[in-house]
């Protein structure tokens, strides 16, 4: 079969599509590893941050904690300064009565508190969050139904 002049034309056409096909495909597969490149920098950057911000979050956490330790050794140190103004400056039954009402640790550092020069490794007792209560039967200030009547007291003492 011989080739004719449409042959040619349509070689040629084949041929330029092919050609602008490659070109565009040249270009977007051009820009795959620019892209993996900015999508690698930024990752690193990204990671970058984290790193920064634990560094942050652990600071933070590290500072919290020196600042609690100084608060602690500033509440013993004021709490044994009372205990040594107290058994200076009260009367002996005041004192007496002090004793009585505070705890055994309280009761070892007001007795000792003179004898000791280093009120920093005195025991402490710690404050207490809720009113002590005055009978043992009685509902504490935590307890779920504080401070409220149940319906059938409030019809017992209308009664």
């Amino acid at each position: 079969m011989p080739i004719t002049g449409h042959d040619w034309m349509i070689a040629g056409v084949s041929v330029a599509i092919g050609l602008v096909l490659g070109v565009i495909l040249a270009k977007a597969l051009g820009n795959a590893p620019g892209k993996a490149r900015r999508m690698e920098r930024q990752f690193e950057d990204l990671q970058d941050q984290h790193v920064r911000y634990q560094a942050q979050v652990s600071e933070h956490f590290m500072e919290t904690s020196q600042i609690f330790k100084r608060l602690n050794e500033d509440y013993a140190a004021m709490y044994n300064h009372m205990a040594k103004g107290a058994q200076k400056l009260c009367e002996d039954d005041t004192l007496g009565k002090l004793m009585i009402m505070g705890s055994e640790e309280s009761n070892r550092a007001l007795r000792d508190a003179d004898q000791s020069e280093d009120v920093a490794e005195m025991a402490v007792d710690t404050p207490r969050d809720y009113a002590p209560k005055s009978k043992p039967e009685e509902k504490g200030t935590l307890s779920e139904d504080y401070g409220f009547k149940l319906k059938d007291e409030d019809d017992t003492v209308k009664s």
